[in-house]
Order: structure tokens, then C-alpha cells, then sequence
């Protein structure tokens, strides 16, 4: 399968009801972008995404001060306040894929 150039995603109510605190795997984040790759295989972190494409990995790279429009500030928090327990929101979001 290609990977596309950029993944448009978005977390649900349910996505936050059934996502994991700090498992990258498992969280309601990794979920919206598995629901919205279809790939079974999906990372996310504080600073980087990452989706399995078959033999390699395309990498959605994660210095929010360095690449802003690769990942956004609000996936950090997100993820950060996710790990710690806060509440938050649904929301959608789009990652772009950083090929290589």
C-alpha cells in the first residue's frame, strides 16, 4: 500500500472512552489515525507519529518548534495531557508524512 502524503484523522468520544494512557499503541490518537489509515500498526508520541506501511515505516516527525505544519503543538498537548490523566476534547487533525 502507498502511504499517503498527508492523513486526515479525528478522534471520537469513543476514541477517548477506549484509549489507553501512555501507550503509544492504544491511545485515542493512535486509534483516529488507525481507524483513518486502516494500518494496524500505528505509534503516537508526544513529539512523532509513526504509521506502518508494509516494509518501511513512514514517519510523521515531531519537533513542534522545528516543523510546526508536520506536527502541530496541539498533538503534543493532547498526547501530554492524555498520559497525565486531564481531560480533553474530540477533535480533527491531519498529519503530514514525512517519506523517506
Amino acid at each position: 500500500m502507498e502511504a499517503p502524503n498527508v492523513i486526515e484523522f479525528e478522534v471520537t468520544y469513543e476514541d477517548l472512552t477506549n484509549g489507553h494512557r501512555n501507550d503509544p499503541y492504544r491511545c485515542p490518537m493512535a486509534l483516529a489515525i488507525k481507524r483513518a489509515t486502516g494500518r494496524y500498526s500505528v505509534g503516537v508520541g508526544p513529539y512523532e507519529a509513526s504509521v506502518d506501511y508494509g516494509e518501511r515505516k513512514q514517519v510523521t516527525k515531531a519537533y513542534a518548534k522545528k516543523m510546526p505544519a508536520i506536527y502541530d503543538h496541539k498533538y503534543k498537548d493532547f498526547v501530554t495531557s492524555v498520559d497525565i490523566g486531564h481531560p480533553v476534547l474530540p477533535f480533527k487533525g491531519r498529519l503530514t508524512i514525512q517519506h523517506g
